[in-house]
C-alpha cells in the first residue's frame, strides 16, 4: 500500500530531495524512499522504529540484485540495516506473480 499512497486521504506525499520521496501519515509516521531518478525504481526506505523492549532508531531496508520476473523488474536481496548494524539480510529465490488463483482458492481452508 506504501506505493498507493498517493490515493490514501490519510497520507501525504512530497518531494524531499533529488530523488527522495517523504511519506507521512496522519499518526506521525514517517518513511523516506530513495529512488533511482534515472528509473524510479526503490533504492533503500528508511523510517523510524519504535520497539517497546527493544531497540528503536532508524531502520534502512536497501534493496539489491534486482531481476525481472513476469516483465517487473524485482529485488532479490532486502537487507535490513539499524545504524550501522545490518539486522536483518533476506534473499529471495523465487517470486510469484499472477499464478492464477482464484479467491475461492485462497478462501479454502487446509
Amino acid at each position: 500500500t506504501l506505493l498507493t499512497s498517493d490515493r490514501d486521504p490519510a497520507r501525504t506525499v512530497n518531494a524531499a530531495g533529488d530523488g527522495v520521496v517523504e511519506i507521512a501519515d496522519k499518526q506521525g509516521n514517517l518513511v523516506l524512499v530513495n529512488v533511482d531518478p534515472k528509473t524510479g525504481t526503490p533504492l533503500k526506505l528508511s523510517y523510524q522504529s519504535v520497539q517497546t523492549g527493544g531497540p528503536s532508531g532508524t531502520v534502512d531496508e536497501v534493496y539489491g540484485d534486482w531481476k525481472e520476473v513476469g516483465g517487473i523488474r524485482l529485488p532479490h536481496k532486502i537487507t535490513m540495516q539499524q545504524g550501522e548494524r545490518v539486522a536483518a539480510e533476506v534473499n529471495i529465490q523465487q517470486w510469484s506473480l499472477n499464478s492464477g488463483l482464484t479467491a475461492d482458492d485462497v478462501s479454502k481452508r487446509p
